[in-house]
């Protein structure tokens, strides 16, 4: 009889022991998809993130800006802002370019002075679609000295909608000037540090801070078909004709130093995580295959004393063992696979688990199924389970026919 044969009836004459064999490497191989969904979950919304509220696809700052950021330079800004942006969303391969302009303030309230976090955007096309998260009221208008506050910060200012408040802050030529803002809208981020600014008109910042036309950031994105390569390089032709572009810094949003060391925190976190659980699954299905194995010692023994030679032996384990852990770890992936198709719309909620964390994710992740996730629970359950096999087949198969008859 062939081996395949006999190995194949050998997993179908003990139904028990091989279901307990294939719901362990089932359960790894569930675990894994899931877990590496997670992952590639988080990954996504990292990214997103960081284009979303920090950097755009591209950015446009002086160059020095970076270096000063904590003495709020407005000096070191982009200057002509409008016509820059009107130029880059001409070209083709941009869309979405808009600028913000970051700066600290304090708002004197009821005898405390409350530092705040603000920021001026265009509200009608910057990246962020504050709209999107608006719980009450309204968007401020552009020139109106109106602002949206984050619902942490409306919480600390103890605000409304209908509302005011009077700001100070230090101008481009480092005055002090204060202006008094109404409350018209109050917006939930998913982000607890983007959650805590107030945020106003990019026109009335201008005016509020004596700019003139300028702004510390110009962001955009890659336009419909074109990639961030191609973005990149539009619009660096177009800040080659531009006065300022010896001071100014083009950057795609995966080479600028404080998003490349997110990006590199959270895959090491990552992969950190990834490892430690493709360990952990690797075990339970070693126990599972060394255990039935050296269960089978007598059985092996017969086997030899009616003439099997011991590389028989091993590979017909083997094979036993490959057919084992090709059914579990598909249907496995299979079952992780339904199960992440399910969180991906509805998602995971680890509002809790990331309360205090200060980190670039949102309180609700979705998991991202791939088909190397799917692979890869896949190859680990049949290789590492069919590879296992050999230690104990081949320690067995070695022990003399009397010897192996005679064991428990």
């Amino acid at each position: 009889m062939k081996l395949h044969i006999m190995a194949w009836r050998n997993i179908q004459r003990n139904t028990r022991r091989t279901a307990l064999s294939v719901s362990a490497i089932a359960v790894a191989a569930m675990a894994i998809v899931l877990l590496f969904s997670l992952l590639a979950g988080l990954s996504n919304e990292l990214k997103s993130n960081l284009q979303t509220f920090y950097f755009g696809e591209l950015r446009i700052r002086h160059a020095q800006y970076e270096k000063h950021a904590n003495l709020n330079p407005l000096h070191l800004s982009v200057e002509s802002a409008s016509r820059l942006i009107a130029e880059l969303e001409s070209s083709p391969a941009l869309e979405q370019a808009s600028a913000r302009i970051q700066f600290p303030a304090a708002v004197y309230e009821e005898g405390n002075n409350i530092g705040v976090s603000a920021m001026g955007l265009d509200f009608s096309k910057d990246l962020m679609e504050p709209g999107t998260y608006l719980i009450e009221g309204r968007l401020p208008r552009p020139g109106e000295q109106e602002v949206l506050l984050g619902s942490s910060a409306a919480g600390s200012l103890n605000k409304g909608v209908g509302d005011s408040f009077t700001a100070l802050s230090t101008t481009l030529r480092r005055a002090s000037n204060a202006m008094t803002f109404e409350v018209v809208g109050v917006a939930s981020f998913p982000l607890a540090d983007v959650n805590s600014r107030i945020y106003l008109p990019v026109d009335t910042v201008q005016r509020f801070l004596k700019t003139g036309d300028r702004a510390v950031d110009v962001v955009m994105e890659a336009a419909g078909e074109y990639s961030l390569e191609d973005a990149r390089t539009a619009a660096a032709a177009i800040l080659e004709s531009y006065p300022q572009k010896e001071d100014l810094l083009l950057e795609t949003w995966n080479r600028i130093p404080s998003s490349y060391i997110f990006i590199r925190m959270a895959q090491m976190v990552y992969y950190i995580a990834g490892a430690v659980f493709y360990v952990l699954a690797s075990t339970v299905i070693i126990n599972t295959i060394m255990m039935i194995i050296f269960e089978r010692t007598r059985e092996i023994g017969t086997l030899a004393s009616m003439g099997m030679s011991g590389k028989d032996i091993v590979r017909m384990f083997f094979l036993e063992s490959f057919f084992i852990s090709t059914i579990g770890s598909v249907a496995g992936a299979a079952v992780g696979a339904g199960f992440t198709l399910i969180l991906e719309n509805t998602g995971i909620d680890l509002t809790s688990a990331m309360e205090g964390v200060d980190f670039e994710i949102s309180g609700v992740v979705y998991p991202h199924l791939t088909a190397v996730n799917i692979l890869i629970a896949v190859v680990t359950g049949i290789i590492v389970a069919s590879g296992i096999s050999l230690i104990p087949s081949r320690r067995a198969s070695g022990i003399k026919p009397v010897e192996a008859m005679k064991s428990i």
